[in-house]
């Protein structure tokens, strides 16, 4: 997991840059909310899965039901802390959307080359 955030962060720090260089201060703040909120998901699933290394030899329904647990609960943070970042914090959309963006394309990377890495 630790890798998948780096992957994220740098990811972040990329499109933070781009918008740093060509739009200034509000798009930069924007896109590193954004990118944050990326890793703030990614950081609540690694805490889920270590809660559920501990429980290891419990039931196929009580993994099941953290799973779905979760599933929401990410869902519920990341459209609160958008929701927050774009009404309350009125934050430029763009960059903060091109930052959440590039934080989620850093995850997914990072599993495409953990699984070719394995081959």
């Amino acid at each position: 997991m630790r890798g998948t955030l780096v992957a994220q962060i740098v990811l972040v720090f990329v499109a933070v840059g781009f918008f740093a260089a060509t739009d200034g201060v509000a798009s930069f703040l924007a896109a590193l909310y954004g990118g944050a909120v990326a890793v703030v998901n990614t950081a609540l699933l690694a805490w889920r899965l270590q809660q559920g290394k501990r429980h290891m030899h419990a039931d196929g329904i009580r993994h099941l039901k953290s799973f779905y647990r979760s599933g929401v609960e990410r869902l519920v943070a990341v459209l609160g802390l958008l929701a927050v970042g774009f009404g309350f914090l009125k934050l430029v959309p763009l960059p903060l959307l091109m930052g959440f963006v590039a934080g989620q394309v850093g995850f997914l990377l990072s599993g495409l080359i953990k699984t070719k890495a394995n081959n």
